[in-house]
């Protein structure tokens, strides 16, 4: 014998959970006492406690052992059981069950010992009882006391009139009896394999001949009848073919309609384009380039919006969008537009840009760019950018969300409210990269503060973290003004060892 146990992992905290939720349901379910479990098993479409609660031996006692009160499937030991008082309660609830029911309820527990031999019901000890009752009619209503007496067996207390159960035993042993599968089947198979005689077909031809078919099968004698007979015409054949013909017909009718109305829907001005939303945006040189890609009075079916959504993802402006129909006639298009984190000053111009390093368009098309700070690019003019900043190229990502971090933390961390961000090195453009030339690109930031100090920051990829650098900074612009100090550079591009020096 072999098992295999597939085990999957689980919360312990969830295990935990499941096993104390079954541990309550059993708590709850069934009895406290000491017992050997369920004792019947239970009949197929009912359960084993409730035909013994139906017979009314919930709560049942003999000796030390009880029929427990909680689940009537367990015997518990309620003090002192002995061996003989369990049986004697599984006796008396399997032979309730089947006097009332008639199911012969199966033991789940297996008994050991010489009590293992003893007869679970009155029938076990013929071969197979069948029970038949006959029912006497009643007199009266009630039975006097007098008329009761005392069974010698069980001690108790039956009328005289009570109904009396006659039991017959079978001469044969029901057990096995016709009952079986195989048995069945053995049958059904000699029935077919008798030889039947072969039935004589006879057509009808009394509509073609006007005689009658004594036996056999003869031909159809094609001629017309010489009188006219009232008998319809049985035969299918000039049927079959209008039926035929009628059947190719509705195909090409079927086939006919459905060329129309394909032809109704690409060509219909119904389902042409007559509107467009746009949603998601206020930029009126925005929405009008959409408008201008002749999206309007195309049929709502043929209509590429996948083409179209790439030409209006490809604007700088725009970060996602998404289309969908309405139909018949009308079409949305729902813009998230790009938000600029700072502006970038260079020779060719101020642009706003992105987190993710878009080069959206010129400061002065940009709303509320007098919020956004701005980063002095002091490259050298020597120095090239292929292909030059212009909206819709890349700048370097991580530089651009370091610069946008350093306007938002240098007031909290380092108290400086008023001071200007330089960008030192060189910076090249892309237009397929959110890199923007990442292996290329290298530089330093620097604050110049309205004191004359300027702080050397360094570049975006060191590995001291910027809340570090500004904390350091903050502490010595404080130690400069408490002992009245003129700083003229702070250098906090050698990590935990930043310098600074004094103006002379």
């Amino acid at each position: 014998m072999q098992l295999g146990i597939r085990l999957h992992r689980e919360d312990p905290q969830k295990l935990r959970e499941a096993i104390d939720e079954h541990k309550q349901y059993r708590k709850r379910t069934q009895p406290p006492q000491q017992s050997a479990g369920s004792v019947f098993k239970n009949p197929q479409g009912d359960f084993s406690g409730r035909l013994i609660e139906a017979v009314g031996l919930k709560g049942t006692v003999h000796g030390g052992a009880q029929i427990s009160e909680r689940h009537a499937n367990f015997i518990v030991n309620v003090g002192g059981a002995r061996a003989a008082d369990v049986a004697a309660l599984i006796k008396e609830a399997h032979q309730r069950v089947y006097d009332r029911f008639g199911i012969d309820l199966e033991l789940e527990v297996e008994l050991r010992g010489s009590g293992r031999y003893y007869d679970m019901t009155e029938r076990k000890k013929l071969p197979q009882q069948r029970a038949t009752s006959s029912y006497n009619k009643l007199e009266k209503v009630y039975t006097p006391r007098d008329a009761l007496k005392r069974e010698p067996d069980s001690g108790m207390l039956v009328s005289s009139r009570s109904l009396k159960r006659v039991v017959t035993v079978p001469d044969a042993d029901p057990s096995v009896a016709w009952h079986t599968f195989d048995q069945r089947q053995t049958q059904r198979r000699r029935v077919r394999s008798r030889v039947q005689k072969p039935v004589k077909l006879v057509p009808r031809t009394l509509v073609q001949t006007g005689v009658r078919a004594t036996s056999g099968r003869i031909h159809a004698v094609r001629r017309p009848l010489p009188y006219k007979s009232s008998i319809p015409r049985r035969s299918g054949r000039r049927h079959g073919r209008r039926s035929m013909v009628w059947k190719i017909a509705a195909v090409f009718v079927i086939i006919a309609c459905i060329i129309a109305l394909i032809n109704f829907i690409l060509t219909s001005d119904t389902f042409r384009l007559h509107r467009v939303n746009i949603v998601g945006t206020r930029n009126a040189k925005l929405i009008q380039s959409i408008q201008h890609m002749d999206i309007q009075g195309q049929n709502i079916f043929l209509i590429d919006t996948g083409n179209i959504q790439a030409r209006i993802q490809a604007s700088p402006l725009v970060a996602s969008v998404e289309m969908s129909k309405q139909f018949p006639d009308q079409l949305t298009v729902t813009i998230v537009e790009r938000k600029a984190a700072v502006l970038w000053q260079s020779p060719q111009g101020t642009f706003s840009v992105d987190k993710q390093g878009m080069v959206i368009a010129p400061a002065s098309q940009t709303p509320d760019s007098e919020q956004l700070g701005t980063v002095v690019d002091t490259t050298r003019r020597s120095a090239k950018t292929e292909p030059s900043l212009r909206p819709g190229t890349y700048l370097k990502n991580i530089d651009i969300e370091f610069a946008s971090n350093v306007w938002q933390q240098v007031p909290k961390v380092a108290g400086i409210d008023t001071f200007k961000l330089y960008y030192d090195g060189t910076m090249y453009a892309s237009t397929t990269s959110q890199s923007g030339g990442m292996v290329d690109s290298r530089g330093s930031y620097i604050i110049e503060s309205p004191d004359g100090w300027k702080a050397y920051l360094g570049s975006s990829q060191d590995a001291n973290s910027l809340e570090n650098r500004l904390k350091e900074l903050s502490e010595i612009v404080k130690l400069a003004r408490q002992q009245q100090m003129n700083i003229a550079t702070i250098d906090l591009r050698y990590g935990l060892r930043p310098v600074f020096t004094l103006q002379q």
